[in-house]
């Protein structure tokens, strides 16, 4: 399903992980260099800013395309269909060049990315319906085309799209009927745990090693997705406006979330030695707090950001110099996510690189200075 050179990305994988073990000194030198030639990878990935340059350029060539198009249809154009056919021809157009380039070993070069996002978002305009009320319908199309996007090319952005699509169009198809709005809360969380767990499960699958760069954003979306669904302030807004004096139904509830929320991700982020918990939770304690500061105020704003900022830099700093040396499993050093199909991989390839086959010994005996062998002595003594 996935239009990159399987092959070409384990290879990837492997050298990624054992530049990871040469960096935590598991492995020599030697090791890594006959690991990465044994498994070498081709194609065209060029630095960053190389790649956003190309991107912007493809886009802006995407773009005229599309303009020249409009101008050889200008006397047609004047139809809804007519430009409808415009646009996903040109979005169909700008997926044979990303499938063209991936095919001539591009890989996350800035001109396959740009096409990708071109071709989806023309498809998505050309697809799209223009009446009102129909933004139920626009985010399913908007699903359904980046989870085909994310299955085919593997990109964690578009997989974060199709999920947050997918959310957006239940909760808009529920905010249409009266008797759903109260569920609109209830129903953010199951989704987004629903995910999440799909995510989890999927996450350390053998089959699904192509797609390991998507399931941390998806993750770390669906974390936020059901936090935020449960936000008070969120809440308020999608059930009733508290400032009007419609505070959200099982108002203890949703504060309670807020407040506790963030809490239950930490601790189960150092429970499970879980950094996308653990982050997550952080940052969703600010999140917690200036929800609070919103409704209640204890503190003028500039004062509450000084002192937030200062605890959480001394914070940061103690824990730095605390686990400098590990403890309890713990360590100030970034992680390495290897998956387990690919640390058995490795541990074989590091086995298979160590346990070299010895030399032959040679067949003869010496006799003093000399040599012999055979039926008779050599002519050195």
């Amino acid at each position: 399903m996935i239009a990159y050179h399987k092959q070409q990305l384990d290879n990837r994988a492997i050298q990624e992980d054992v530049v990871a073990a040469f960096r935590r000194k598991a492995i020599t030198a030697e090791e890594k260099q006959a690991i990465i030639n044994a498994y070498p990878t081709r194609g065209y990935s060029p630095h960053f800013a190389i790649r956003v340059g190309l991107f912007v350029l493809t886009v802006v060539i995407a773009m005229c395309v599309l303009g020249i198009g409009a101008l050889c249809m200008m006397s047609g154009l004047d139809s809804e269909a007519a430009l409808r056919s415009l646009l996903i021809i040109t979005g169909l157009v700008a997926y044979g060049g990303m499938e063209f380039y991936i095919s001539q070993g591009h890989f996350h070069s800035g001109v396959d990315d740009a096409l990708r996002w071109t071709s989806a978002g023309l498809l998505l305009a050309g697809m799209a319906p223009f009446e009102r009320d129909t933004e139920a319908t626009l985010l399913a199309v908007s699903c359904v085309l980046a989870g085909l996007f994310t299955l085919r090319t593997a990109d964690p952005l578009m997989a974060v799209a199709s999920f947050l699509s997918l959310l957006g169009s239940v909760l808009f198809s529920l905010h249409q009927d009266i008797a759903g709005q109260s569920t609109l809360p209830f129903t953010g969380m199951a989704l987004s745990a629903i995910v999440y767990s799909a995510m989890r499960y999927l996450h350390h699958k053998p089959a699904c090693r192509y797609y390991k760069g998507v399931f941390p954003w998806v993750l770390t979306a669906s974390l936020l997705t059901f936090y935020m669904a449960g936000n008070y302030a969120v809440a308020a807004a999608m059930t009733g406006n508290p400032y009007e004096g419609n505070a959200p139904a099982h108002m203890p509830f949703y504060w309670t979330f807020t407040a506790l929320v963030p809490v239950v991700y930490i601790f189960l982020g150092i429970r499970f030695k879980d950094a996308i918990l653990l982050r997550t939770g952080l940052g969703l304690v600010a999140a917690a707090i200036f929800t609070v500061r919103a409704y209640y105020h204890a503190l003028p704003l500039e004062w509450a950001l000084v002192i937030a900022g200062a605890v959480l830099i001394f914070i940061s700093y103690m824990l730095i110099r605390y686990l400098k040396t590990p403890r309890h499993g713990f360590s100030d050093e970034p992680g390495e996510d290897a998956s387990r199909f690919t640390k058995l991989q490795l541990e074989s390839l590091i086995i298979s690189q160590s346990m070299q086959a010895p030399a032959a010994p040679q067949d003869h005996f010496d006799f003093g200075g000399g040599s012999g062998g055979g039926g008779g002595a050599g002519g050195t003594f």
